[in-house]
């Protein structure tokens, strides 16, 4: 079953006076797109994170975020003064630089991020990396969890539309077998207009003339491919794997084909369902932009 690009999920381990929590949010991307939100001490842990989500999402925009804390009270608060240098050096520059006044708040100033932190100078390399694998696994199942339900939707949707565009392609077909018939007519009527009152056309000239007609406007061959692209199309609905690309691409196609059957419609009623065609094709292009 195919999976959303949208979801949302959440994990948290433990060890002996660590606790890990991760979480994720992911939304639509063209590719994969990962970025990791954790403090500097645990910078470390960064390219693992992002090989772990790379293993497990194909594409998508995914923010993970990663916070480390010592679950004993008794850890002492530790200023990060070169951390405060920083943010000291920027508050000046503003005041300056825009003319900004006033005083600044330490308790607001202490909130700035990583500026205090609970522990001894806890980092990366103190702490086992498998709890932060536990808590990343965890969300990422909740994630998985998520885009999965969205995506058997997204699957419904998707079905249904097809479904939709072969009966349009059924319409157009029969529409078709009635054309010769609805060609020689409209000739027939034609050269009764042009040709002289008493003269008699040529029955066979008439009926090679009905034939180039026909044989123009067929889009037999075009109604075959387009059937043979909604069935793949359907296939890879069923796949649990990445296919977002691969419908996109069969998409084209089949808008491809829909163009051709109506550069060779002929009459009102085939243009119509081509026209009906192309706004399924549209709003299945909308919908594939949200699966993986």
């Amino acid at each position: 079953m195919i999976l959303s690009m949208t979801g949302f999920g959440t994990g948290e381990a433990s060890r002996t006076g660590i606790h890990v929590k991760v979480e994720l949010r992911a939304v639509n991307h063209r590719h994969f797109d990962p970025s990791i939100r954790i403090s500097r001490n645990f910078a470390g842990w960064e390219n693992r994170v992002r090989e772990i989500l790379a293993a497990k999402i194909a594409r998508g925009r995914i923010t993970a975020t990663v916070d480390v804390e010592a679950e004993t009270t008794s850890a002492a608060v530790v200023l990060d003064e070169k951390v405060a240098a920083e943010y000291s050096q920027v508050l000046l520059f503003l005041r300056d630089r825009f003319q900004v006044g006033g005083a600044v708040d330490p308790v607001s100033f202490a909130l700035l991020p990583d500026v205090l932190r609970r522990g001894a100078g806890l980092s990366a390399a103190d702490i086992d990396e498998g709890v932060l694998v536990e808590a990343l696994e965890k969300a990422l199942k909740e994630l998985d969890s998520m885009r999965l339900v969205e995506g058997e939707a997204l699957a419904r949707d998707l079905e249904e539309r097809v479904h939709k565009i072969g009966a349009s392609l059924d319409a157009i077909e029969k529409l078709a077998q009635d054309a010769p018939a609805r060609l020689r007519r409209r000739l027939e009527e034609r050269v009764a207009v042009l040709v002289p009152s008493g003269m008699t056309p040529d029955a066979d000239r008439l009926a090679t003339e009905v034939a180039l007609l026909a044989e123009k406007a067929d889009v037999s061959e075009e109604i075959v491919r387009f059937r043979a692209h909604d069935a793949a199309f359907l296939g890879f609905l069923k796949k649990r794997e990445p296919v977002g690309k691969r419908l996109d691409f069969l998409l084209q196609e089949m808008n491809r084909e829909a163009n051709t059957i109506g550069s060779k419609a002929a009459s009102a009623e085939v243009a119509h369902q081509v026209v009906e065609i192309k706004d399924e094709i549209e709003r299945l292009r909308e919908q594939v932009q949200n699966i993986e």
